[in-house]
């Protein structure tokens, strides 16, 4: 299954909406999004569905449940599904909901203008649509892909932390919570410490307190023929295709947001498992200072919570792994960062992270996480130098969808430079995807 976005009228010509005044005062064009290559940044028309036994809300593409009916009946087209949070089949067809595609903006720009990781729209053209993507290579660069990271010249880019929240992809919520399978995100079976429920609560007087955690477990929740509840480790599989049954690659950059309140002198830590090397980021609120590998840095005062739980209290941790860096946060304010190894061997981890208390009182209600998009190749005819290898031009850029496995894009077309002529704009007014 390859999909292409491409951007059409609503009677589904392949020119763009003129809206007459605004079009010559803004210089802008409307368009309306077709196809999934772009999700979930951009959506084509989907389906809204809700897990009945998690209660999670998502979007199912319906060019992957159209393939899906050549081989399951329309009268039970969700069979396959899977809930991208806990992994449940009890998908009903009664509970969806067909949903319009995003319209979005193009802004015309001129070729300086364009940078990397912008969304942009091409001119058609008497044998090709309009299409959307996502600007990878720059005039003149050489683009490869190493374990799911961008190379341009042999050296990685990375996404600053802004364009990483715009291309994040949701993967679990504990706040969606299913009664018959194992959750995500768990504590030791005998633990003392740590009480589990709709929050996790951590009581740091009981004794041995600190050798108990929170541990977080990756699911696979697409279609394979490997058991769901066997280990594995983080994936990039996307809650659009969960019938679409492809190889699957791991992965180590994620994005974790975690809102806890404390007591004072509260001290917990955060483990990540990575590349067979485990990174403690130690927060120790009674001296105000966050420790990674023996280097402090300061943490923004903040108070501690009242006796009674009010969530209005609470606090919000963020961590990101995303390209081969690491970067946390407090309420909003950096307060770690630093690089990890680009070359090496990689590992992957069963359990990413893990979350392990110190003192005195901790509640956590809530932890999020998303993914990197994992970029590879298609072509193993382009190899150079033992890696395939996508090169630009004069004036050329390299376009990719967000939806990697199913776009197709500059790793797939006989020419893979797009000439900046061909540009129309950058696409603006994205629909905001995370729940």
């Amino acid at each position: 299954l390859k999909l292409l976005a491409r951007l059409v009228l609503p009677a589904f010509s392949i020119a763009f909406v003129n809206t007459g005044c605004e079009f010559e005062t803004s210089n802008q064009r409307q368009a309306i999004v077709v196809g999934d290559s772009m999700a979930p940044t951009l959506w084509g028309e989907h389906d809204a569905l809700q897990c009945q036994a998690c209660g999670l809300p998502f979007r199912l593409s319906t060019s992957a449940k159209a393939a899906a009916e050549s081989v399951e009946t329309k009268t039970n087209e969700f069979a396959r599904a899977r809930c991208p949070n806990c992994g449940s089949r009890s998908i009903s067809r009664a509970k969806s909901e067909r949903q319009p595609a995003d319209r979005v903006s193009v802004l015309p720009g001129k070729l300086s203008e364009y940078a990397r990781w912008q969304v942009v729209a091409t001119e058609p053209t008497a044998s090709e649509p309009a299409f959307v993507k996502r600007i990878l290579g720059l005039p003149g660069e050489t683009i490869r892909f190493l374990h799911g990271d961008v190379l341009v010249d042999n050296k990685l880019v990375r996404k600053s932390p802004a364009v990483a929240r715009q291309m994040r992809i949701p993967v679990y919520d504990s706040q969606f919570v299913a009664s018959d399978s194992p959750p995500q995100l768990r504590i030791d079976p005998a633990s003392k410490a740590w009480t589990a429920g709709r929050s996790f609560t951590f009581d740091g007087n009981v004794s041995d307190a600190a050798n108990e955690c929170l541990r977080f477990h990756p699911r696979r929740c697409v279609a394979t023929k490997l058991a769901t509840n066997q280990p594995v480790t983080l994936e990039d599989w996307y809650a659009t295709n969960t019938l679409v049954s492809r190889s699957l690659n791991p992965t180590n950059d994620f994005w974790i947001a975690i809102t806890f309140e404390f007591s004072s002198a509260c001290r917990f830590s955060i483990e990540l498992n990575l590349d067979h090397q485990t990174h403690v980021l130690d927060f120790d609120f009674a001296q105000n200072q966050a420790t990674h590998q023996g280097n402090s840095h300061p943490l923004p005062r903040v108070d501690a919570s009242s006796q009674t739980s009010d969530r209005n209290m609470a606090h919000v941790i963020e961590v990101i792994t995303f390209d081969r860096r690491v970067i946390a946060w407090l309420n909003g304010k950096e307060v770690v960062q630093f690089n990890l190894q680009v070359s090496g061997e990689r590992g992957y981890s069963t359990v990413p992270f893990l979350i392990r208390g110190h003192s005195p009182k901790l509640t956590i209600h809530r932890l999020q996480l998303w993914r990197d998009i994992h970029y590879f190749d298609v072509m193993a005819d382009r190899t150079v130098s033992g890696a395939p290898e996508l090169r630009t031009g004069v004036g050329e850029f390299l376009l990719l969808g967000d939806n990697v496995p199913v776009s197709i894009d500059s790793r797939h077309w006989p020419q893979p430079a797009v000439h900046g002529s061909r540009l129309l704009g950058r696409v603006i007014g994205q629909k905001a995807t995370d729940p």
